[in-house]
């Protein structure tokens, strides 16, 4: 029996529903950017079942303003995380900061 039981989330087991809260995973990019289109391939590679928004920042002056320079830009749930040349240990980085997420809210 208690078997059975660990096999069901708490919220199953007092009848409510819970939604499991997937973080937004955005990319900030410009048109022509190698390292954009790389950071772009390692997050398609380590996050497949993860929603990945990715934000052209020629769309507005304000996007354009603020990251021009600093493309690409990582930011999970709106707190940037990596920038410039992407690496796998800042991919290890967005991971763990990922599984630290809680209630919709990053907790670093």
């Amino acid at each position: 029996m208690a078997g059975l039981l660990r096999r069901y989330r708490i919220g199953q087991l007092t009848g409510r529903r819970r939604r499991a809260v997937v973080p937004r995973i955005t990319l900030f990019v410009r048109p022509e950017c190698h390292l954009c289109h790389d950071a772009e391939s390692m997050l398609l590679r380590s996050f497949r079942r993860r929603e990945i928004e990715i934000v052209d920042v020629m769309s507005s002056l304000e996007l354009e303003n603020r990251y021009i320079l600093r493309v690409p830009v990582i930011a999970v749930d709106g707190q940037e995380l990596a920038e410039g040349q992407i690496t796998m240990a800042d991919m290890q980085s967005i991971r763990r900061a990922l599984v630290q997420t809680r209630d919709g809210k990053l907790s670093l």
